[in-house]
């Protein structure tokens, strides 16, 4: 304490001794000033308290408002891909559905070959209900003169694996001749089909054999590649 608080301090006792009602009023006065400075304090700590909190919940407020945000953004996006995708089927549905014909109709359009797309094959070589189905449709087109060509196209891309020649082995099976049926062992897909189809075997004209939720897609591919493709299902 400095000489001159203790000065101050000595002033005080010996007026309060001289003046006990007027040192007491200072002393409560004192006491007061000293009081609403502490409260004081106290309001400015507990504003900056409540700023902190705020600033805090705007913190976790924009971040929730982000996330709300994003999922809205998400969203959106989804449905805007699912109505692109229906949209694109209708579309594609529609513009080819003429180009699904009956037996009887493939007779006129003279078509180079009979496509038969692959589909899955047991272990045991027995080719699928599904692929049943498109072999004995395409062989029901073959031998009624729709085409002397049957072109075999599946997945062939490993030793253990073969769609093709069992497909060929069903329809020489069935009566077809074996210099009439063609393989293309890189069918890995309904686009590659299509596309070796005419980069490797010139296919102008075909008929594709597939089931019917399928026929769309193929028909489109190939009349993109520049095939002129019908469809029996």
């Amino acid at each position: 304490m400095s000489k001159e608080q203790n000065g101050d301090n000595d002033f005080i006792r010996k007026e309060s001794r001289r003046y006990p009602a007027e040192a007491d009023s200072i002393q409560n006065e004192e006491a007061r000033i000293a009081r609403h400075q502490e409260e004081a304090k106290q309001r400015v700590q507990q504003r900056r308290y409540a700023r902190e909190q705020q600033k805090k919940r705007n913190k976790k407020l924009k971040r929730k408002n982000l996330w709300i945000r994003l999922m809205w953004i998400g969203i959106s996006l989804i449905g805007f891909v699912i109505v692109f995708t229906v949209a694109c089927n209708i579309y594609v549905v529609k513009k080819y559905s003429d180009r699904i014909l009956t037996v009887e109709a493939c007779k006129e359009q003279k078509a180079d070959c009979i496509m038969v797309l692959g589909a899955l094959v047991y272990e045991d070589g027995r080719p699928c209900h599904m692929l049943q189905d498109r072999l004995n449709r395409g062989i029901e087109l073959y031998q009624n003169g729709v085409s002397d060509r049957l072109l075999m196209t599946g997945d062939h891309g490993q030793i253990e694996y073969d769609e093709v020649n069992v497909m060929k082995q069903y329809a020489v099976d069935a009566g077809v001749m074996r210099d009439d049926i063609f393989m293309d062992h890189a069918g890995f897909s309904t686009y590659d089909s299509m596309y070796r189809a005419k980069a490797v075997f010139g296919v102008k004209k075909m008929i594709i054999v597939t089931q019917r939720y399928h026929m769309p897609r193929a028909l489109y591919i190939a009349n993109k590649l520049g095939i002129d493709a019908y469809g029996v299902c």
